[in-house]
């Protein structure tokens, strides 16, 4: 019939499945071999989960050629706050996303811990409406709201930091000749035209003699990795490395400048970003002789952390609200990648 479609039929009986299988392995093998020696007897640490993991004494080899610098406790403490926040996806609705924000603070005054509290959970629902309203406060137009809606993590990301932020802005405002830590770098928003908010809480903090210090758990940043080795094999401990000039070249929107700090030889060595302004090793021995510390990491941004994590129990108490109280419905629901894949559920017989 010349009005029937004309549907190629293939024979698989065509394919030797031996000859596909010996042809694809001779092209990966080459690609392979190209490095796959050089891992040779190296020493290794395997994923686990995702987490970020690290040697317990640093990478072995050849250390990098550069001099640490010791501190030690300065005379003097001040007050420390330490601050931290998280935020957690809890809903999606037709048109946008249900979120859940927390912020805390901890404050530490003569090395010890005297007061803490948190602010939240704070429910956030981002629609076009929102997205449209943060994006003309963030940067003066509307270009990033559909961003916001597409992107979950970008959206938590901007929760925690206005989270962070103000609370920060509260207790500069309170306080004089003290150090407030954030969990992180100082880094501004990888988008330009964004309110550098973070530039204007360093500027605030300078009048008020304040010191902001970021401070990271783990880095990305390979380079650092590798510096790190410095401070595992000193012996002069607590010792920091000055590593701006090297790694500052490659960060964007950077507002801070860049050390390495181990404050602890039970503890490993951590990136810390101290506001420009500040001396390095005042602002260390400071903190040293301010704050106490657990494993080399500040006590008030560990407390910080674990009073602002939200749990299992939590998350299923912020939907509960909504139901009761905002007359959401939740409707039926189900993971489209389990229903999709599935499992093999092969079983053993006899």
């Amino acid at each position: 019939m010349n009005t029937q479609l004309n549907i190629p039929i293939m024979d698989f009986k065509t394919i030797d499945p031996t000859r596909l299988i010996d042809s694809m392995e001779n092209q990966l093998s080459k690609d392979m071999n190209q490095n796959i020696n050089r891992l040779m007897y190296k020493k290794v640490i395997f994923n686990r989960n995702g987490s970020d993991l690290q040697p317990i004494n640093g990478w072995e080899g050849k250390v990098p050629d550069l001099k640490s610098e010791h501190f030690r406790q300065n005379k003097k403490n001040v007050p420390v706050a330490g601050i931290d926040s998280s935020c957690i996806h809890i809903a999606e609705t037709d048109v946008g996303s249900v979120y859940a924000g927390r912020a805390s603070a901890v404050l530490s005054q003569h090395g010890k811990l005297s007061k803490c509290f948190r602010i939240g959970p704070v429910i956030y629902y981002f629609d076009e409406i929102a997205a449209s309203q943060l994006s003309n406060e963030l940067t003066g137009s509307n270009r990033l709201s559909k961003l916001f809606l597409l992107d979950k993590s970008l959206a938590q990301q901007i929760i925690r930091e206005r989270l962070e932020y103000s609370v920060a802005f509260e207790l500069v405002r309170m306080m004089s000749n003290s150090i407030i830590m954030l969990d992180g770098c100082l880094k501004n928003s990888k988008y330009d035209n964004i309110k550098p908010d973070l530039r204007r809480l360093l500027e605030f903090a300078e009048k008020k003699d304040d010191t902001i210090i970021g401070l990271s758990k783990s880095t990305q940043i390979g380079l650092l990795n590798h510096f790190s080795q410095v401070l595992y094999t000193s012996q002069n401990i607590p010792a920091y490395l000055d590593v701006n000039d090297f790694v500052s070249p490659f960060i964007n929107n950077m507002e801070g400048h860049i050390v390495l700090v181990r404050f602890s030889s039970d503890g490993h060595p951590f990136r810390v970003d101290l506001s420009s302004f500040s001396d390095i090793k005042q602002s260390l021995s400071l903190l040293l002789s301010s704050d106490s510390f657990y494993h080399g990491y500040p006590e008030t941004l560990r407390l910080a952390h674990h009073l602002c994590i939200f749990n299992a129990t939590q998350s299923d108490s912020i939907k509960s609200y909504l139901v009761k109280n905002m007359g959401v419905v939740e409707i039926p629901s189900e993971d489209i990648r389990h229903v999709t894949l599935g499992s093999m559920g092969f079983r053993l017989t006899h």
